[in-house]
């Protein structure tokens, strides 16, 4: 689904049972966001265990966690994983290594319950950060 001007207030009101923090975050963060960046947002789902990005995969995609909970792992040699960090709205996915220069996800990211994403491409949150000062402290 892609988002149009004043679609992210909708999904808000969609989700009520959001936490109510993170639709006010959401909100602010987007409130002088201009069209280029409302529209480039996809709303992703991914299942209970289905995985949203592979450690050393190219990163080519930012995603922002609006619902559900998200765990880092460590795949291991025979086939099993190590969870070693826990994440839950509001929180990017991406960001980190764009920020840093890397050119693959250092990590692996397994949704722990049903999760509903923000997306967009490395490019459109590229300039977002360097168009849009607030949103880069955020």
């Amino acid at each position: 689904m892609n988002l149009k001007s004043g679609q992210i207030k909708d999904i808000l009101e969609l989700l009520p049972e959001m936490d109510k923090v993170t639709s006010e975050y959401m909100e602010h963060l987007f409130s002088d966001a201009p069209e280029w960046l409302r529209s480039s947002f996809y709303l992703r789902q991914f299942k209970k265990n289905e995985t949203i990005v592979r450690e050393n995969d190219p990163v080519d995609r930012v995603y922002i966690l609006i619902k559900g909970r998200v765990k880092g792992v460590d795949y291991q040699k025979r086939g099993s994983y190590f969870g070693f960090a826990d994440f839950s709205p509001f929180i990017f996915f991406g960001s980190m290594e764009i920020l840093l220069g890397l050119q693959v996800y250092m990590t692996t990211l397994k949704a722990m319950s049903p999760c509903i994403l923000l997306e967009t491409s490395v490019q459109i949150f590229r300039k977002w950060m360097e168009s849009d000062r607030r949103a880069m402290m955020e």
